[in-house]
């Protein structure tokens, strides 16, 4: 056990050959000390830790013990009768113990999604608005009120149904609700493989904060269903629109919105699994395999199906070890690197994987460190260079969008906790359905207020501003559609 954290990956460390004869003649000596000491920890459940006596528990056992011993073991090596023994000597421990540590990372991780989920929320805002813009928002404005450091897009296909433009069915949140669907389908097609272009066992893929803020923060404030139902219920009403009431073309809307949608997230499905089904065969190809104590598992179980070898060396295996560590010399301990790996017998694989636990959670860590630290700079940035864009190119937009910036970690982060307040069924997921329709009330509410309360010359006023970004980043992110359409698939 004290040397098998250098088993794996071998570019960690090496050991000394006077590291590996100590501890090698250590384990021969106590061997049946550690086999005893880990059976009592077995037993234990894990909730108390046994700290053997060195003036009685290292002593040499007698000729019966190790019979006594090697007969306790093949019993309590069994998978059933262990869990059994945890489940029924301390219940009210473990289940403590366990309840303790769940609550605890539960609410540690709580405020890492809050932070992934507000922060990929802004981005996924300001993705839509651009994404609605190239697609037909700014053939709805005049060049100066479409005014960036770029050229206003005239793709124009969308409309948003105010206009004597005519097309309003393919409203102007149609586009971006197909790629955060098509997104959504990418990123929750495996819980043990989210992410299908990285390697399985990737430390990225055990990041759950950072999915967490991919999907119910990019994706769900990419799609909106706010704006959405808002431009077809103002279609509807035809009060403020130039080519009056449309109700066919709103019908067709609502009907486009989500069968566009479905299609896109099936389509991301599908490619998430092929891309990983790519990286499994990858992987399995020869000499790209990685062993596992898993495989060895299975290899013994089908050589001898009625008992597991043992992972102990013997007295043979052992002398034979220590004999060829003496005999090398110096020299040739620096060439021969190869780590040498001394388990103990369990059926448990997390006994075998344990050694490995120092290193994976430091990797762990320091990849949550960078993806923190990453995502907070793109954020800083993106709302400084909306900043700069508002005080020294004087453009409008860039007020609204930075006003915008501030409004989506509000509506993206009461989403998802209203998805785990509000119990859901097998029929409504009563938390985003809630979400939804709060986000749509707010929505229209608030272009209400725009069209028929506010002069068109205080448009691009600060109230008018405030009202916009409200509109767009709080409901626009409180309603989501890629969610709603995982839920409903």
């Amino acid at each position: 056990l004290l040397l098998s954290r250098f088993a794996y990956p071998n570019n960690l460390g090496t050991i000394s050959s006077q590291h590996r004869r100590s501890s090698i003649l250590f384990l021969r000596r106590n061997r049946s000390v550690i086999m005893e000491s880990g059976e009592r920890k077995i037993e234990g459940g894990g909730s108390q830790h046994h700290e053997p006596n060195t003036q009685h528990e290292l002593q040499p056992q007698p000729p019966s013990a190790p019979t006594s011993s090697n007969n306790n073991n093949s019993s309590r090596h069994k998978p059933s009768d262990r869990h059994e023994t945890r489940k029924d000597d301390n219940p009210t421990t473990t289940t403590t113990t366990t309840d303790k540590d769940c609550c605890g990372a539960m609410q540690d991780v709580s405020w890492n999604d809050v932070f992934y989920i507000a922060a990929f929320g802004i981005l996924g805002a300001v993705a839509r608005v651009y994404i609605g813009r190239i697609f037909g928002g700014d053939c709805e404005q005049s060049e100066e009120g479409a005014g960036d450091f770029w050229q206003a897009s005239r793709i124009c296909i969308t409309a948003n149904g105010l206009t004597d433009r005519r097309g309003g069915a393919l409203f102007l949140d149609l586009p971006a609700n197909v790629v955060g669907s098509f997104c959504m389908g990418l990123l929750s097609a495996s819980a043990a493989h989210p992410i299908p272009w990285l390697r399985k066992d990737h430390h990225l893929q055990r990041q759950t904060s950072w999915h967490k803020g991919l999907t119910t923060g990019f994706c769900g404030c990419l799609t909106t269903f706010a704006s959405w139902n808002t431009q077809m219920v103002v279609m509807l009403d035809g009060t403020y629109a130039e080519n009056g009431s449309q109700i066919l073309s709103a019908l067709l809307g609502y009907t486009l919105g989500l069968f566009t949608a479905v299609a896109a997230f099936l389509w991301g499905r599908v490619v998430a699994r092929m891309w990983q089904n790519k990286k499994e065969s990858n992987n399995h190809r020869p000499g790209l395999h990685t062993p596992t104590f898993d495989n060895e598992d299975e290899e013994d179980d089908e050589e001898q199906p009625s008992e597991k070898k043992s992972k102990v060396m013997t007295d043979a295996e052992m002398s034979s070890a220590m004999d060829q560590i003496t005999s090398a010399s110096p020299a040739d301990a620096r060439e021969n690197q190869t780590p040498v790996l001394i388990v103990e017998a369990s059926d448990d694989p997390s006994v075998a994987m344990e050694s490995m636990g120092d290193q994976s959670t430091f990797l762990h860590s320091m990849g949550g460190n960078i993806l923190w630290f990453t995502t907070v700079m793109c954020v800083v940035v993106l709302f400084l260079l909306f900043a700069y864009g508002d005080v020294n190119g004087h453009y409008y937009f860039y007020r609204r969008m930075w006003m915008t910036c501030l409004f989506t970690p509000v509506g993206a982060v009461l989403r998802s906790q209203l998805k785990q307040w509000l119990p859901s069924t097998h029929s409504v997921q009563w938390g985003t359905f809630t979400a939804n329709i709060l986000g749509a009330m707010v929505s229209i509410l608030l272009e209400v207020v725009l069209a028929r309360y506010l002069p068109a010359d205080q448009v691009d006023s600060w109230l008018g501003t405030f009202l916009w970004a409200l509109k767009v980043g709080f409901a626009g992110s409180l309603s989501t559609v890629s969610t709603f359409v995982k839920e409903l698939v």
